[in-house]
């Protein structure tokens, strides 16, 4: 979307037309905290405010982008965040988390989400053709973001990446939309139960949830990372995955994470197993699959997960 540089009273006018703008970088008060970030769409209140906690930006053009409206109502947006994060918060492998990964978890939940009306609209059409699907995208959205977390706690003195985040929870939310295209008696198989030729068909829901990507591209900003996140989420750095077989040097580590924690949900759902077993029985496979993940990766959920693995 282009950049633009508006006054107050433009940025103003646009938006009473009905125009969305993001900021191009925040804005601080006389106190140097940020008073207004880039991750929400400006608001006619938010261009009041600037006027009075910024008074030196009056008279000063703000460097801004075009962005999509928002098309679901702002009381839904608010709903659907309080309903993921009490999933987050109650759910069986996350409830006894350490509060700082909690934390992590939730703010960043609460400050990108709310603004990504595409992510909302997709899951709300998947939590209605199936609960068990539904079930295993949030879970692996949690999972990823506690893997980020411990990763960086683990290997970069816990630097974070807010524009990464963001990408991890979007990929991470849209990977399975492509199985609303399958029957949903095949669709929910356990993969387990899959016979051999049906599992090349069910690896093709990548370049199912792909295609609707790119059919509703006037819905979402979605980067080429990101497309590729959901495209690869099946690929293993050994090129064991699919569709494509993908390996190694061809997997950002954004995409090593989203595959290696939608393995690991699956896992410790139950999808691999003949019959349920306690989480810690599973430690053993996830140590062992360092071939077709990374090994940093598996490193940070044994890390980050023990309590599981430890009970």
């Amino acid at each position: 979307m282009p950049e633009l540089l508006l006054g107050l009273s433009d940025l103003e006018q646009k938006i009473k037309e009905g125009q969305a703008f993001l900021l191009m970088e925040p804005i601080f008060d006389d106190k140097r905290n940020v008073l207004m970030g880039t991750e929400r769409i400006l608001t006619v209140k938010d261009v009041d405010k600037i006027r009075v906690r910024v008074p030196a930006a009056i008279n000063k053009a703000l460097r801004v982008r075009t962005t999509i409206p928002h098309y679901i109502a702002e009381d839904l947006r608010i709903k659907w965040c309080a309903y993921l994060i009490s999933l987050f918060e109650g759910g069986e492998m996350f409830k006894d988390l350490p509060r700082n990964t909690k934390d992590f978890v939730n703010k960043y939940m609460k400050t990108s989400l709310a603004e990504n009306d595409y992510v909302l609209w997709k899951l709300s059409q998947l939590k209605a053709y199936s609960k068990k699907i539904f079930s295993h995208t949030v879970n692996t959205t949690f999972i990823a973001l506690v893997g980020y977390f411990t990763y960086n706690t683990l290997n970069l003195q816990g630097m974070i990446d807010g524009i990464m985040i963001d990408r991890i929870m979007t990929a991470s939310f849209l990977h399975d939309i492509g199985l609303m295209k399958f029957d949903l008696r095949f669709a929910e198989k356990r993969r387990i139960d899959l016979e051999e030729l049906e599992v090349s068909k069910y690896l093709q829901h990548p370049i199912q949830s792909f295609k609707v990507i790119e059919s509703e591209n006037n819905k979402h900003e979605l980067d080429k990372l990101t497309i590729d996140m959901i495209l690869n989420h099946e690929e293993h750095i050994d090129g064991t995955g699919g569709p494509r077989g993908v390996s190694g040097d061809g997997m950002e580590f954004a995409i090593r994470l989203l595959s290696a924690s939608n393995y690991f949900e699956l896992l410790m759902s139950g999808d691999y197993a003949i019959r349920p077993r306690p989480y810690r029985d599973y430690i053993g496979k996830l140590r062992t699959s360092k071939v077709s993940f990374d090994p940093k990766i598996v490193e940070a959920f044994d890390f980050g997960f023990q309590h599981l693995f430890n009970s």
